[in-house]
């Protein structure tokens, strides 16, 4: 875990406590982050394209897949709303539906402050990797 530090508010306690919640979970759930480099395919149907992908084992632990190409993410801010968009997978599991999930991306990236978004995106790794995510 990293040390406790001051994080920005936005005025909403609804969004800063949502914002407090991905920021626990990018620190203490996810071991890995990579952006990789081509078409991201759902590993449980190849014809599906993705613009991210969480993979959640069985000790809790996660690794998030961003696809880096152009034409899905053009730029860092777009792959910061797909990375709060999995970590919500990540920590509502099961309990609600992809629908509701980009409901809640779109509300919340639309709520935090540019301090925030920053937060987030300071995050993602700088490089790009080849290695995309397998069926399990």
């Amino acid at each position: 875990m990293l040390k406790k530090r001051k994080l920005p508010r936005s005025g909403n306690k609804l969004v800063d406590w949502h914002f407090r919640q991905v920021i626990y979970y990018l620190e203490n759930k996810v071991s890995a982050i990579l952006i990789v480099n081509k078409s991201l395919k759902d590993p449980r149907n190849k014809k599906i394209l993705l613009r991210g992908y969480i993979d959640v084992n069985h000790k809790g632990r996660a690794i998030i897949f961003v696809s880096g190409i152009k034409n899905t993410h053009a730029d860092r801010e777009m792959m910061g709303k797909t990375l709060t968009h999995e970590v919500a997978h990540g920590f509502l599991e099961d309990y609600v539906h992809e629908k509701s999930i980009l409901t809640l991306e779109d509300l919340l990236w639309n709520a935090f402050t540019k301090d925030q978004k920053n937060i987030i995106k300071s995050f993602l790794p700088k490089h790009k990797v080849k290695r995309a995510p397998e069926a399990a």
